[in-house]
């Protein structure tokens, strides 16, 4: 950010998610194929991008974000990725609870 300017407001912590149609498609394309991989990957794709809407409200976000990898798990156990996201996931939802600030990643 340059000298001078805000931070962007915060939205609402109910602002709802932005659509994902392309990665909705995805998840049925993957879920009609049966591949496992394939599902697990569709749903972490998703996930990561709720975790990135700058617009979505945290407690409408992170429960989407969780949701999502943990199907993403479900179909794969052994997706390390979504492991790894979730815990950083957890963190988030875990330092906000407490009134800690999130770290940036």
């Amino acid at each position: 950010m340059g000298r001078g300017m805000a931070a962007p407001p915060k939205p609402a912590d109910d602002a709802p998610l932005a659509p994902t149609p392309d990665a909705d498609k995805a998840i049925a394309e993957a879920e009609k194929s049966g591949d496992k991989a394939a599902i697990s990957k569709a749903y972490l794709d998703r996930a990561v991008r709720h975790r990135i809407d700058t617009k979505a409200g945290d407690k409408v976000k992170y429960p989407a974000v969780v949701a999502d990898l943990k199907k993403s798990l479900e179909a794969d156990p052994n997706n390390d990725r979504a492991k790894k996201v979730m815990e950083f996931v957890e963190g988030l939802m875990n330092e906000a609870e407490s009134g800690k600030a999130a770290p940036k990643k």
